[in-house]
C-alpha cells in the first residue's frame, strides 16, 4: 500500500522532470477556470440588465381582462339602445330592437379583438425577448 508521503514526492518529482507540461496545464486550468468565471459574471449581469428592462416597461404596458372587455361591450349596447330610444323619440319614431345586430356586433368586436391581439402576439413571439421588448 502507497502512503500519501510517496505519492507526494512522486507527484512533486515528477512536476519537477515535466516543468514545461505543468506550467502549461496550470495555465490551462486557471484559463478555463478563468473563462467559466467570466460567463457567469456576464450571464448575470444579462440576467439583471433584461429584469431592468422589463421592470422599467411596466408601467406602459396594457392588461386587458377578459370581464372588463365584456363590461365594456355591454355598456355599450346598453348606451346604444338607449341612444336609439332618445332619437327615435326626438323624431317621433318607434324602434325596433332585435338581438341579431346585438350578437353580430359582439362577435365581428371578438374578432377583431382576437385578430388585433393575436397577430402582434405571435410576431413578437418569433423574435427575440430583447429585441420584442425593444420600443422603435
Amino acid at each position: 500500500m502507497i502512503d500519501f508521503k510517496s505519492t507526494l514526492k512522486i507527484a512533486l518529482n515528477s512536476l519537477k522532470v515535466n516543468k514545461m507540461r505543468s506550467a502549461l496545464t496550470s495555465l490551462g486550468i486557471i484559463i478555463g477556470v478563468s473563462a467559466v468565471i467570466i460567463m457567469l459574471a456576464i450571464r448575470t449581469g444579462a440576467n439583471k440588465q433584461v429584469q431592468t428592462n422589463m421592470e422599467s416597461m411596466g408601467s406602459n404596458l396594457l392588461i386587458v381582462r377578459s370581464a372588463t372587455a365584456k363590461s365594456g361591450g355591454l355598456i355599450g349596447v346598453i348606451a346604444g339602445i338607449i341612444i336609439a330610444f332618445l332619437i327615435g323619440a326626438l323624431f317621433g319614431t318607434n324602434i325596433v330592437i332585435t338581438i341579431s345586430p346585438i350578437l353580430l356586433s359582439f362577435g365581428f368586436s371578438g374578432l377583431v379583438g382576437i385578430g388585433f391581439g393575436y397577430y402582434p402576439a405571435y410576431k413578437a413571439s418569433l423574435l427575440n425577448p430583447i429585441d420584442a421588448l425593444r420600443y422603435e
